[in-house]
């Protein structure tokens, strides 16, 4: 849920991480009027893993950290917009008249075996032709075709609950992605901390400093990470490869609901009275205004970061015992596959080194869409 816009002074690292964001957006063709940066980068050695990148609700920020800020699954909150939309019988009943319900319900009743609901509003129309009902025969098949939507999506979801639900999955596999990446172009990126950034996108203007400093961990705020920031730092990034990823939902998701529940605001759809309602979903501080549209991800990276900052000897300690926690800008934790190495010169002046050998693809970010962008809206029915 978002929260008051409130102004307040940001650390040097926290521009030091604009500056970085805008470099990097450029760099691999990254629109920053969605695009957002992930930290720590997050190394994929699983579907699961794969399919919990997309599945969060982002806040909106140009740097989301996953270990700084809450956010509530999609999933879970598609789940919550479910289980308020219904349709009423009583609400059909009104819509087609008394006389014809009971006629149609008797109707319906007399069928063997009973019809599927998916089947019901081509019934309805055959139904209404025969039995002088053609007046109500376009709402009649509104409302059941709306019924049948809301009981699929509800079907839908109920293997990803309860007792041994089944993992939220996406389409496609890590393996997947993997032969998509052994196909996908190299990049390299050269930054600059004494380069001019351009303004904040509009859409995240509350960004703020949930960051992490020098090693994954570290307040921003820091003295070390202080100086480390207003000093000139320049980062040399050879990536592998990288390539995006749609987020496509699996067989859980409805869109056609989650776009019913969206451009309706009264009841029906919505259950009245029910909590949560339009507002709470939707509105200026809803729980559901944004959803990720793909990540970007790449396979392999060695990069390099100089500072003339000068650190002390026992700065300089500080800064080692911590860097295998993952260092900045990416945070990726030393592993099997990953190193991360520090090293000063004799002025002090600093240089870190990440390399990711190939076969594990990392998140560095994604796109984000508003919820009317989202569902295929042309443009906003409100601002961020």
């Amino acid at each position: 849920m978002d929260t008051p816009n409130i102004p307040i002074p940001q650390s040097p690292m926290c521009l030091l991480q604009e500056r970085w964001y805008h470099s990097l957006a450029a760099s691999l063709l990254q629109s920053p009027a969605m695009f957002q940066l992930a930290q720590p980068g997050r190394p994929l050695a699983s579907d699961e893993q794969l399919w919990s990148s997309p599945n969060i609700v982002p806040p909106r920020a140009l740097t989301f950290n996953s270990v700084l800020r809450r956010t509530e699954r999609f999933f879970d909150e598609y789940a919550a917009v479910a289980g308020q939309i219904t349709f009423p019988a009583s609400q059909f009943s009104s819509d087609i008249g008394q006389a014809h319900y009971v006629a149609w319900s008797a109707y319906v009743d007399s069928l063997s075996p009973t019809p599927p609901l998916a089947n019901l509003p081509a019934l309805f129309r055959m139904w209404a032709m025969r039995n002088g009902a053609t007046a109500v025969a376009a709402q009649g098949i509104a409302d059941l075709t709306q019924m049948a939507l809301i009981a699929a999506a509800k079907q839908a979801l109920e293997p990803y609950q309860g007792n041994h639900p089944r993992p939220v999955d996406y389409a496609g596999s890590l393996a997947d992605l993997q032969r998509m990446l052994a196909s996908s172009p190299p990049a390299q990126l050269s930054f600059d901390s004494a380069a001019s950034p351009p303004p904040i996108p509009a859409w995240a203007r509350d960004n703020d400093d949930y960051l992490f400093g020098l090693w994954s961990g570290s307040d921003p705020r820091s003295r070390i990470n202080q100086r480390f920031a207003l000093a000139q730092v320049r980062v040399d990034v050879d990536l592998g490869a990288y390539a995006p990823w749609v987020a496509t939902a699996g067989p859980w998701y409805d869109s056609a609901l989650l776009h019913n529940a969206y451009a309706n605001d009264a009841a029906p759809p919505w259950t009245s009275g029910g909590s949560p309602g339009w507002g709470d979903m939707f509105g200026p501080f809803g729980a559901l205004r944004r959803a990720i549209a793909s990540l970007l991800v790449a396979d392999g990276a060695d990069i390099v970061v100089l500072c003339n900052g000068m650190f002390n000897r026992q700065d300089q300690a500080r800064i080692r015992d911590n860097a295998a926690r993952g260092l900045w800008p990416f945070y990726l934790p030393s592993g099997p596959s990953t190193s991360n190495t520090v090293s000063f010169d004799g002025h002090g002046h600093l240089t870190l080194t990440t390399r990711l050998q190939p076969g594990q693809p990392f998140v560095i970010g994604a796109n984000v869409l508003d919820m009317p962008s989202f569902l295929g809206y042309e443009k906003s029915a409100s601002s961020d």
